[in-house]
């Protein structure tokens, strides 16, 4: 069998997932009244969006550059006329 190499993007990825779930699991053994608690939950959350952003971008393989010729380089003003 094949053993799977990862490469350093995945890995931080897998351990953004894992800091989530250990965040994620302090919060359901504190006290619901608390303020921590919200504050590991919402941290919890941000490390398992961060984990899937990296992980999606984490590919082999560079992102297309008419994908990214589609997104805009800076903000746009609409005028309203």
């Amino acid at each position: 069998m094949k053993p799977i190499i990862l490469n350093k993007y995945s890995t931080a990825a897998i351990l953004l997932f894992a800091v989530a779930a250990v965040l994620i699991d302090l919060a359901l053994i504190s006290n619901p009244q608390d303020i921590t608690t919200t504050a590991f939950v919402i941290s919890g959350m941000v490390c398992a969006m961060t984990g899937i952003f990296t992980l999606t971008f984490s590919a082999g393989e560079p992102v297309d550059p008419r994908l990214l010729g589609l997104l805009p380089a800076q903000g746009c003003i609409i005028s309203a006329g």
